[in-house]
């Protein structure tokens, strides 16, 4: 989509207050109004209305619609990724972030000390649902009960160009204490595994080991850690 100055799209307006302030004299009556009906529609840059039937005229600014974690939420995974959806779709060259050290730097920040510091993203956020969401994945698990704050600056920018009228900042999600599933071996929707495979789990944090127990001794589905072809009528007999 190509982008006009909206300054020069208005021009036009302001010519028209400008042939307003000549119609003192009953003889010049005619000449502003026609100045008035060309000036309202025509700018340097051509005629407003072709703009707008085109979808080039486009002032409206974007908003924040939603961020994930919700704010105030709590009992948030360390594993969380973090997004924000626009309410319209973005330039995405404009969603940036860090992803160097924990300085506040880019358009996309998440905090845990009201932007003393900010969280280290692993790479630039995703887009999805046609440029209007983005999600950013931290570099490393976050801490347990800690509040993160998001926040979206004002250098965010649609594809007109237009900014957010304010920098947008949540009151924040809270992490929780428990531990998590950070990833599977193999991983998860995988397909043309060895059927040799071993299986593998990572949790977020050290686990107990006492507590991760499987099936040594039949196909019954006992144990905290299981494998299954039939949705756990049976499991698969461990080593």
């Amino acid at each position: 989509m190509q982008n006009f100055p909206a300054d020069k799209l208005l021009e036009g307006v302001k010519c028209s207050l400008q042939a307003n302030s000549i119609l003192f004299s009953p003889w010049l009556l005619i000449l502003p109004m026609f100045f008035l009906s060309s000036c309202g529609e025509r700018s340097e840059y051509g005629k407003r209305s072709d703009y707008e039937k085109f979808g080039y005229y486009d002032l409206t600014r974007p908003t924040v619609s939603s961020v994930s974690p919700t704010d105030n939420s709590d009992n948030v995974p360390i594993s969380t990724t973090v997004a924000v959806t626009f309410s319209k779709k973005m330039s995405t060259s404009s969603i940036t972030t860090n992803t160097s050290d924990t300085t506040c730097s880019g358009s996309f920040q998440l905090s845990s000390d009201n932007f003393t510091t900010c969280i280290k993203m692993s790479a630039t956020p995703v887009a999805s649902d046609n440029d209007t969401t983005f999600t950013a994945t931290p570099a490393s698990a976050l801490l347990a009960v800690k509040t993160f704050k998001t926040k979206i600056n004002t250098s965010v920018r649609d594809f007109a160009s237009n900014s957010l009228t304010s920098t947008y900042t949540t009151n924040g999600f809270t992490t929780t204490n428990r531990p998590t599933v950070y990833s599977v071996s193999p991983t998860d929707n995988s397909d043309n595994v060895p059927t040799s495979t071993t299986v593998a789990v990572t949790f977020s944090k050290k686990m107990l080991t006492s507590s991760i127990t499987t099936n040594t001794g039949n196909t019954t589905c006992s144990g905290s850690f299981q494998l299954s072809s039939d949705n756990f009528t049976t499991c698969i007999k461990m080593s």
